[in-house]
């Protein structure tokens, strides 16, 4: 089918998943993305073979330019074949899926062989569509029992791909408990669904032109056949477009994770100064596993400074903080307390006679102690050497007395 949109919002729409689909295949490589970043490729395989100007350039190079439907038709069922690969992976993760029937769906020949068959059912279309071709006419138009094993071929790998999304979809949507998450698969269900519609319609459609029956949903179907293709894919684009967000966020340093590793760095720097042995090596890439790294180290040389850690982390000798916002003031309050004991730890002073609790340590916020570490007077940063690059870093040490 030719495209009716248009021009102006047709390759506006196209341009958008064509560079989305570029980006994810530059920034995003695990095999579900790889999955579904396929599926935007073959998507917009359809857009230009369905484009008129793409269509009377490819015509004029072509012995019988109807096969372009065809053609257009083979790449969304490819579309579909690489949807059902995607949804497999998502039914089963690798973390859980190593051993058993699920693990197939990991292996790289199993796709393979699912683009082979639904390329095969694919080239079907050719020949079914050879007699309306011979004939000058549409498929519709020549009906026939060829039309029916057409679209039962054309929209089968569809069906399937949108069936096995639409149950995992309702099935992440009853586990979960956010509205959010909800409300997205609301949606996601709802486009299932229309597309299950418009494929067995399709299909039904197809069956009475093939017994002569026309009326006016034959003439509605007909005419309607893939209308809303290209803004439907546009907006799935969009939607698939939010981890690319993400890690190009991640990129530039102005994601969660990267702001809360700048954030904690200062303070972790100092603290890794004064116990380097608590620090590991091999530092992560990404900014979240990172983080998560920086404030387990942090958790832990806080640890091991608790025998010096005043009780309530209120420290000996409290500066005068008025010029200090009120809600800033307890992480102030710590991170002095937190200096001091750093202090009298890196002197070989004895351990305080009373300490911090644990409990005093739970109820102690990361993010909080962080903020006031910028805040507070510093007295700890003599030496601004990295602490990944002093020597002994990495020795794991956490059972290792010092002091």
């Amino acid at each position: 089918m030719t495209s009716t949109l248009p021009t102006a919002i047709e390759w506006p729409m196209m341009a958008i998943l064509l560079i989305v689909a570029l980006l994810r295949a530059l920034f995003l490589h695990s095999r579900l993305d790889q999955r579904m970043t396929t599926t935007l490729v073959f998507w917009g395989c359809v857009a230009l073979l369905r484009d008129p100007h793409v269509q009377d350039r490819l015509a004029e190079h072509l012995v019988d330019p109807s096969v372009i439907r065809q053609a257009t038709h083979m790449c969304a069922m490819l579309a579909s074949a690489a949807i059902i690969g995607a949804a497999a992976i998502w039914a089963a993760p690798a973390e859980r899926s190593t051993t058993g029937p699920a693990s197939v769906w990991h292996r790289f020949e199993t796709q393979s062989i699912v683009y082979t068959v639904v390329f095969i059912m694919g080239l079907a279309l050719f020949p079914l569509s050879s007699p309306a071709r011979t004939a000058g006419q549409s498929l519709e138009g020549h009906g026939g029992w060829q039309l029916v094993a057409y679209m039962i071929v054309y929209a089968a790998p569809t069906m399937a791909a949108m069936s096995a999304v639409g149950l995992l979809v309702l099935e992440a949507a009853r586990e979960s408990k956010s509205m959010l998450v909800r409300i997205g698969a609301t949606l996601a269900t709802f486009t299932c669904m229309i597309s299950l519609i418009d494929s067995t319609t399709r299909i039904i459609n197809a069956c009475l032109l093939a017994g002569n029956h026309h009326n006016a949903f034959t003439t509605w179907r007909s005419e309607s056949n893939d209308v809303m293709f290209l803004p439907e894919v546009t907006v799935i684009a969009l939607v698939l477009a939010a981890p690319l967000a993400n890690r190009l966020a991640a990129r530039l340093g102005i994601d969660q994770s990267s702001r809360l590793v700048h954030r904690l760095m200062p303070m972790w720097r100092d603290l890794s100064i004064a116990m380097p042995m608590l620090v590991l090596d091999q530092r992560p890439d990404r900014p979240d596993d990172l983080a998560q790294r920086m404030s387990i180290e942090i958790w832990d040389t806080l640890i091991r400074l608790r025998d010096y850690l005043p009780p309530r982390l209120i420290p000996a000798r409290t500066p005068d903080l008025s010029q200090i916002r009120e809600r800033d003031r307890v992480g102030v309050t710590a991170a002095l307390a937190v200096q001091e004991a750093i202090a009298a730890y890196r002197a070989g002073a004895p351990a305080a006679p009373l300490c911090a609790t644990p409990s005093d340590l739970n109820h102690l916020d990361l993010e909080e102690l962080a903020r006031g570490w910028e805040l507070a007077p510093i007295t700890l940063r003599g030496t601004t050497e990295d602490p990944t690059k002093m020597e002994g870093l990495g020795r794991l040490g956490l059972s290792e007395p010092h002091g």
